[in-house]
């Protein structure tokens, strides 16, 4: 079933919306979480992936309709950039994840801003492990 746009109506439930929530909160995690807490998110983000096979958002949002590519990459195709949808996936899921925690580092404790939301006992961590 699809909109007055062609676009499937799944695409844009509810779930869409926490997802992109999520994935904006992420976008900006380097400047909002310790740096510490995305370190431990990205193991766990990559815990999720090898033993789902995908993001549980994802599943949670196309459910038995599996898409060739992830969100990244199937919400690509409604802003132009469909044909580059396999390398956006593999970006977003492999580089970025990575690249958000090396900013974060670099932001909170090499250039010294601290992070938007503390958490207490990571807090601590870091400065048990760099003083």
């Amino acid at each position: 079933m699809s909109d007055v746009r062609g676009v499937p109506k799944r695409d844009f439930s509810i779930v869409f919306w926490v997802h992109l929530a999520l994935i904006l909160t992420i976008w900006a995690s380097p400047v909002l979480f310790p740096w510490s807490a995305i370190a431990i998110g990205i193991p766990l983000y990559y815990l999720q992936i090898g033993v789902l096979g995908e993001c549980v958002l994802t599943r949670a949002e196309f459910g038995t309709f599996k898409p060739t590519y992830g969100f990244y990459g199937h919400y690509s195709k409604y802003i132009g950039l469909g044909r580059y949808a396999r390398q956006i996936d593999w970006a977003t899921g492999w580089i970025l994840p990575g690249a958000l925690g090396i900013l974060g580092f670099v932001l909170q404790y090499l250039a010294g801003f601290g992070p938007v939301i503390r958490i207490g006992f990571l807090h601590r961590l870091e400065q048990y492990i760099l003083p």
